[in-house]
């Protein structure tokens, strides 16, 4: 039987014998966005778009063990300035780990692994105001020198800092008193199970094409007038402080799909163009209530 000691021992050794390398990095990115339909609403008539300046800076540590094993941790911070709709710009620190495992040797074998963020968004307007956890399991394999493949399971939730309900019940929408108005809750006290697959093409040395395809169970949170349909199918309902008296957001039990088309380009070795285009379509699973919005994006991207 082996002791205490003699385990402590066998444990110093293994650890000693453990090679590893770890190393620094940084980046900074500009960039401009678009994004067609702000509030997230169903309805044509209350859609609202803006252009937005985005900066981002991340700072990492890599570290790569001698077993195929790596880890990478990351800080960063974003802002996102709205031109025209202030009340939506907001400021975002992020913490982000990522444990990576190498079945096997040489370029082509699977990896797989695990990450987890959490994540601190501080808006103009406090009614947004949260923090957002994800924790995921993801499998990747690079299948030649030019494609690439990865999926991605995921848990995400989100705590909201300053939400009310929105009461009281019988709220007039112009047409006559809505029922159901005071539901309580926190409306970006959000839960969502994500299911996510990636294919990447490399062209050359310059050029890295990649669709991101993601399914979403759970809630989202789409803000509108009250009218029927919105009101019967949400879980929680608050006044949105960020646009017009008489709009309120709703948490909605939904199921959306969310497609990515993302180009890189690398300039050189420091600089590199990043320009993407996101899709979602979001479907309550209670009642036609629906949104779809576009983002697109362009950023430059600087290796510090």
């Amino acid at each position: 039987m082996v002791d205490s000691k003699s385990s402590l021992f066998l444990l110093l050794i293994g650890l000693c014998s453990l090679q590893l390398t770890a190393e620094t990095f940084s980046d900074a990115s500009f960039g401009i966005h678009n994004n067609n339909n702000l509030s997230d609403t169903q309805s044509s008539a209350e859609k609202i778009s803006d252009s937005v300046i985005y900066a981002n800076y991340n700072f990492g540590l890599f570290t790569d063990f001698d077993n195929g094993l790596s880890l990478t941790t990351l800080g960063t911070a974003d802002y996102f300035h709205y031109q025209d709709w202030s009340e939506f710009s907001h400021f975002d620190l992020i913490a982000n780990l990522k444990l990576k495992k190498k079945l096997g040797l040489g370029p082509y074998v699977s990896n797989i692994g695990a990450d987890f963020s959490v994540a601190n968004r501080t808006y103009n307007k406090d009614v947004r105001n949260r923090t957002e956890i994800d924790l995921g399991l993801f499998w990747l394999k690079r299948i030649d020198e030019n494609w690439d493949i990865q999926t991605r399971l995921s848990v995400f939730k989100s705590f909201a800092e300053n939400n009310e309900k929105a009461g009281p019940s019988g709220t007039d929408s112009g047409d006559g008193p809505i029922m159901g108005m005071d539901k309580p809750g926190d409306v970006y006290d959000l839960s969502r199970l994500n299911l996510s697959l990636s294919i990447g093409y490399a062209l050359g040395d310059s050029h890295y094409f990649k669709l991101d395809t993601t399914w979403m169970n759970g809630d989202v949170v789409s803000s509108a007038a009250p009218n029927e349909n919105i009101v019967n199918a949400s879980t929680a309902i608050t006044p949105d402080n960020a646009l017009d008296d008489g709009v309120f957001a709703y948490q909605l039990d939904a199921k959306t799909e969310v497609r990515t088309f993302s180009w890189d380009y690398a300039i050189n070795e420091t600089y590199s163009l990043s320009a993407k285009y996101q899709y979602r379509d979001a479907q309550a699973n209670s009642a036609k209530v629906y949104y779809k919005t576009g983002i697109t994006s362009l950023n430059l991207i600087i290796i510090l």
